[in-house]
Order: C-alpha cells, then sequence, then structure tokens
C-alpha cells in the first residue's frame, strides 16, 4: 500500500490523503526507533494504560460489577494464574504493580489481551458479568497459545524489570511529543 500510495498522483484526492498517511506514520515509526528501550517501553505501558481504560468501559456496558475479578479472568488466562500470583512468581515488592514491572514483550503481549478481550465483548454483544469474564479468560488463553506456538517464552517466566515508575517521570515530556496525535489526524496508530 505504501508503494503504491507513494507512487500515485498526489493530484488525486485519495492518493495526497494517503501520502499524507504514510508520511506521517514513517515519521512516527522513524521516531519510536530512535527512542532508547526505556522509551519505547514506557510507550507501550502507557497505551497498556490507554486501552485498560476502554476495555473497563466495555465490560462496564457489558454487566461488570466486579472489575477485580473480571481482570484476573484475564491474566488467569494468560499467565496460567491469576495476577497476585504471577506478581509473587515473579518477586515483586508488595507495593509495585505487574504491568509496571514487565518488559516490552510481556507489555506487548497483555495489550493485545487487552484489545482483543475488548474486541470480543464488543464483536459479540457480551452481556452479563460472567459471560464477560469467561470472555476475557478465554482472550488470555488464545494470547497465551500464541506464545507458546511461536516458541516464545511463557509470560510468567519472563524476568521482571525495574519499575516503569522511575523511567515515567524521567521521559513523560519526551514521550507526549511523540504520542501526542497531531490536529486534523484522526488516528495516531502506526
Amino acid at each position: 500500500c505504501y508503494l503504491i500510495a507513494m507512487n500515485g498522483s498526489s493530484t488525486k484526492p485519495e492518493i495526497a490523503t494517503a501520502q499524507t498517511y504514510f508520511s506521517i506514520q514513517a515519521h512516527k515509526q522513524e521516531a519510536f526507533d530512535s527512542l532508547t528501550a526505556e522509551q519505547q517501553r514506557l510507550i507501550l505501558r502507557n497505551r497498556l494504560k490507554d486501552n485498560n481504560t476502554q476495555l473497563n468501559a466495555t465490560a462496564a456496558q457489558a454487566g461488570v460489577e466486579k472489575f477485580g475479578v473480571f481482570h484476573d479472568a484475564g491474566y488467569k488466562g494468560m499467565y496460567g494464574m491469576g495476577k497476585d500470583a504471577v506478581e509473587l512468581k515473579k518477586g515483586l515488592p508488595e507495593e509495585e504493580d505487574l504491568l509496571d514491572c514487565i518488559g516490552p514483550t510481556e507489555l506487548a503481549a497483555n495489550d493485545f489481551r487487552v484489545t482483543q478481550a475488548k474486541e470480543k465483548i464488543t464483536r459479540e454483544n457480551v452481556h452479563g458479568e460472567q459471560n464477560a469474564i469467561n470472555a476475557h479468560f478465554s482472550v488470555g488463553q488464545v494470547v497465551r497459545k500464541a506464545m507458546q506456538d511461536t516458541g516464545g517464552v511463557l509470560p510468567e517466566n519472563l524476568p521482571p524489570q525495574p519499575s516503569i515508575k522511575k523511567l515515567s517521570s524521567k521521559y513523560t515530556r519526551e514521550i507526549k511529543k511523540l504520542t501526542k496525535p497531531k490536529a486534523g489526524n484522526e488516528s495516531s496508530e502506526g
């Protein structure tokens, strides 16, 4: 698509729009690639935080009231155990949150779990708390299976990382510049 758009005639409005889109996305990717691993991790964590907020709204519409149980079901599907057990297995201090102490691979897997749970609940018009809990659990299982099938390390066996909270204040201003949608852009997806 990129090659077609970039080689098309910019006199056509559709081609000009596509060229603008790909130019912006290429710039964003170059900027992301130039970030340190810590900065990239912070961006992934912030995206997961935003997607969890969207999942909460979707779950609430489906009838979820016990959000702790709902989220733990996703963890149980993906990790084979609840969040508290994962934090214990990874040796995290009690004051730390699992999602603040994991690396890019695990953040991406959790982000996929969260976005796909939201999509499943919406697409299948899931209603009722237990049905939403079951949906989140099954999506977690699918993500776990995908990690197994690709020969990757299961998420509970990935090493913990230093808390992202320490990195957050260090890089917040720089990250906002890269992740903030520019005026007139519908999406900041890359």
